[in-house]
């Protein structure tokens, strides 16, 4: 008599388990996914642009356009600037991803990886502009670009000449050194690391 019952314990523990991996699956599919693969924590994140409580002063407004200076100049060299506008921009920046830490630091996963793969390049703009309730408005745009060359540069697809003569032989013709190309092809914009420029800013105010 205890064949039976010990069937039928095994029997319900095994019910147990298949509806508790049920309601587990169903869980992970109802999660929702992250904007981005990012390194920071979601609630560290920054409104764009960033809202800074400051007085309409003169130097209230320096106070902000030069914090915010000083936190975009931290990633990028600064190109221009113009007090009078509220406007910031910067020089082009190559980073290398990964192979690189020190340039931008793995501030996201994805954007580090995408640029160890391939040549990308970044661009900063900020515009600094009062609101209608007082203090100032800084919207920071980072704009990423990928290189578009018309072959690897290190491709030796065609390199290899075959001489037809009497005596047959092979000439090996190292790839030529491609130029540097003008070509960017537009990637849309880099958020991980407008927010990282923003909670710099916003650290500082």
């Amino acid at each position: 008599m205890e064949a039976p019952d010990s069937a039928g314990g095994i029997r319900s523990v095994i019910i147990a388990y298949g509806w508790a991996m049920t309601l587990v699956l169903a869980g992970c599919v109802t999660t929702m996914p992250t904007p981005w693969p990012t390194l920071l924590a979601p609630e560290m994140t920054v409104e764009n642009p960033l809202f800074v409580p400051q007085a309409h002063l003169p130097q209230a407004y320096e106070l902000v356009f030069r914090k915010t200076t000083d936190a975009i100049a931290t990633y990028f060299p600064i190109a221009y600037s113009n007090r009078y506008d509220g406007r910031i921009e910067t020089a082009y920046v190559v980073s290398a991803g990964w192979l690189e830490p020190w340039q931008f630091g793995p501030y996201d996963k994805y954007e580090a990886t995408e640029s160890t793969l391939q040549s990308i390049r970044r661009r900063c703009l900020a515009t600094i502009f009062p609101a209608e309730a007082g203090g100032y408005y800084v919207e920071v745009k980072v704009y990423k670009e990928l290189e578009d060359l018309a072959r690897p540069v290190y491709a030796s697809a065609g390199a290899v000449l075959t001489r037809l003569e009497e005596t047959p032989g092979r000439a090996f013709v190292l790839p030529a050194q491609l130029p540097p190309t003008e070509r960017w092809i537009p990637m849309g914009r880099d958020q991980a690391l407008e927010q990282l420029i923003l909670l710099r800013l916003k650290q500082c105010l």
